[in-house]
């Protein structure tokens, strides 16, 4: 890293480079390529775009690194905004004005409608700042994007997808794809796919390497994966059938606090040929915010953990004498992370019938500890002490940054 008058440039060496596959795109080829990509989009089947349209689009970029793709398409959207609105409306903007004009929507665009992903993290940092730098504008509040740039690995995680008990029997999941369910729709009686055994866990054992270099340890893991791709049992299916309801639970709490934190992180922009976009009084700080996020034993934290224990598993090592789960082992430590379904009448016991679907930050805060007592939860550190493979996965997870979409998202 060097320092030039107050200012930090980070500068990968090209050895590093290679490995992470840092490659920084030239300014002609991000040009050339959104403006092919937005051709594929805009005015499709005979149908003009509209500039309110525009202003509803979505702009991810899952290999994030500087943000060069997502500035560039934030650019040319905004261009084409004032261009449709000034056609639309039979005005044209002052040359003079039309420099800020054109920076107001592109700071619109850019805080409410960029998402990206990075395994990097120093990538993601300098992606919001360059955002910035290239969208700031005069008299608007500074932004955080710490909702829509996210570190993460955006090929690997599990998914909102599920499977029929029936499934279940004979080992039929393992060779059947999962039924995808929208965030919003119920999954019933189906178990997600991330509380079974996936036909991948434990890959190594596939390899030339482990065949050599560790033979023992490798029949080792081979003989757990045999047991563990057995069909379940009848008790085992009915506790699978409960994490999925918590799992459900769970993931509401979620997508609540991420709907309120997304309106509190809003900054109102006064966008030319549209009335003031408001901006919503600050409630939610993005203190509160991040403490949410982080919390180890908050839902969307706990959520996020059996996620990526599934992910992880995957990649599970020969190096490690512990051993991976079995059936009951795998049940009991998903269980000690998400909670059980608490016995009917509790809830209402004490006015808890809809716990997520309107309540606010502090009344979800309060909702949060209710479910956690009744669900039998334990605390995240009890639990890795509990279940030490838990400790191993955790560890695969925060070297991997597995991302899960529709709850990292939600």
């Amino acid at each position: 890293m060097k320092h030039y008058k107050g200012t930090f440039v980070f500068r990968l060496a090209g050895r590093e480079r290679q490995q992470s596959a840092s490659y920084y795109t030239p300014e002609v080829l991000t040009k050339f390529v959104v403006s092919q990509a937005l051709e594929e989009l805009l005015d499709q089947d005979d149908v003009r775009t509209t500039p309110e349209q525009i202003l509803e689009l979505s702009i991810c970029e899952p290999a994030l690194g500087s943000g060069a793709f997502a500035i560039e398409a934030v650019r040319q959207l905004a261009a084409e905004y004032l261009k449709r609105q000034q056609e639309d409306l039979g005005e044209l903007i002052d040359a003079d004005q039309y420099p800020v004009e054109l920076q107001k929507v592109k700071a619109h665009i850019a805080l409410h409608q960029v998402y990206g992903v990075d395994l990097n993290s120093t990538a993601v940092e300098l992606a919001e700042i360059s955002l910035w730098l290239d969208t700031m504008v005069a008299g608007l509040q500074a932004p955080w994007f710490g909702l829509h740039l996210r570190r993460g690995n955006s090929l690997i995680g599990a998914r909102r997808s599920v499977y029929a008990p029936s499934l279940l029997a004979k080992k039929q999941w393992l060779k059947t794809p999962a039924k995808d369910v929208p965030l919003g729709e119920e999954v019933g009686a189906d178990i997600h796919h991330f509380l079974l055994p996936s036909d991948g866990w434990g890959a190594v054992i596939d390899t030339a390497e482990a065949k050599t270099y560790a033979p023992q340890k490798r029949e080792e893991l081979r003989l757990w994966r045999n047991e563990i791709r057995k069909s379940p049992s009848k008790a085992i299916i009915k506790r699978l059938q409960g994490l999925a309801q918590r799992v459900e639970m769970l993931w509401d709490f979620t997508l609540r606090r991420l709907t309120i934190a997304e309106s509190q992180i809003h900054r109102g922009v006064d966008l030319w040929g549209l009335q003031r976009d408001e901006q919503s009084d600050a409630v939610v700080t993005r203190e509160d915010i991040e403490k949410v996020l982080h919390d180890e034993n908050g839902a969307y934290r706990r959520l996020r953990r059996a996620m990526d224990a599934w992910c992880a598993i995957w990649s599970w090592p020969l190096t490690t004498e512990i051993e991976p789960p079995d059936w009951d082992q795998w049940v009991a430590g998903l269980e000690a992370i998400l909670g059980v379904p608490p016995k009917a009448g509790k809830f209402e016991k004490y006015g808890q019938t809809s716990l997520a679907g309107d309540m606010n930050w502090q009344e979800l805060d309060v909702a949060e500890d209710t479910d956690r007592t009744f669900a039998q939860a334990m605390p995240i550190e009890k639990t890795l002490d509990s279940f030490p493979w838990l400790t191993v996965v955790a560890g695969i997870a925060d070297a991997q940054g597995y991302l899960h979409w529709e709850l990292d998202f939600a």
